[in-house]
């Protein structure tokens, strides 16, 4: 992982150009994907790829392993209808250096497909250290502190580092959110994991 700008200490970092998710190789599945429910939960109870279905989607998976992130990624594409799996393999490298930099065991991931406006508030998450790529759409927004004014945006394809209030040492004051969207007609596909 190569550190542009050494920004960790203040609470973030920006991994520039982590995942290239081309639209163009980008085709709709035109049967219903096989998808293996046991092993990652929707949170939506329902499983439809119709892409008229302007409901914000959701899939969630522990994993112990990059190639377990890798599987992961590669069915939640299937099930949403995409088969850009070039972006899996750009997603395992990210969770290899994840596992390596942070000396976990496990990474909670998340894939989302979102419509509407989620996560409207600057706000701090409660755990270590989370890492939001951004696929289609626009980037996560952030601010450096909560009386800035100045609202940062991260680029698509880029991944951002945040640290949580349970990380260790100095609190973070970065601040972030997810950009509204729902008065533009387009959508999101967003992956996360932390711990």
């Amino acid at each position: 992982m190569i550190k542009t700008i050494d920004t960790w200490s203040k609470g973030y970092e920006i991994l520039h150009d982590t995942v290239k998710f081309s639209k163009k190789n980008i085709t709709e599945v035109t049967s219903k994907a096989t998808f293996n429910k046991e092993a990652y939960a929707p949170v939506n109870p329902t499983d439809r790829t119709d892409r008229t279905d302007r409901t914000d989607q959701s899939y969630r998976y522990t994993a112990r392993s990059a190639n377990e992130v890798n599987a992961f990624a590669i069915n939640t594409f299937l099930s949403l209808g995409y088969n850009d799996f070039s972006s899996c393999h750009q997603l395992k490298v990210l969770a290899e250096t994840m596992f390596e930099r942070f000396k976990t065991n496990y990474l909670k991931c998340r894939m989302d497909l979102i419509y509407s406006d989620s996560c409207r508030k600057f706000h701090i998450d409660s755990l270590h250290m989370r890492s939001i790529t951004t696929l289609i759409g626009p980037g996560t927004e952030y601010k450096l502190t909560k009386n800035n004014c100045e609202v940062h945006h991260v680029k698509t394809g880029d991944t951002i580092l945040l640290k949580g209030s349970l990380y260790p040492g100095k609190r973070s004051k970065v601040l972030h959110r997810s950009p509204q969207i729902s008065k533009l007609g387009i959508h999101r596909l967003v992956f996360v994991m932390d711990y």
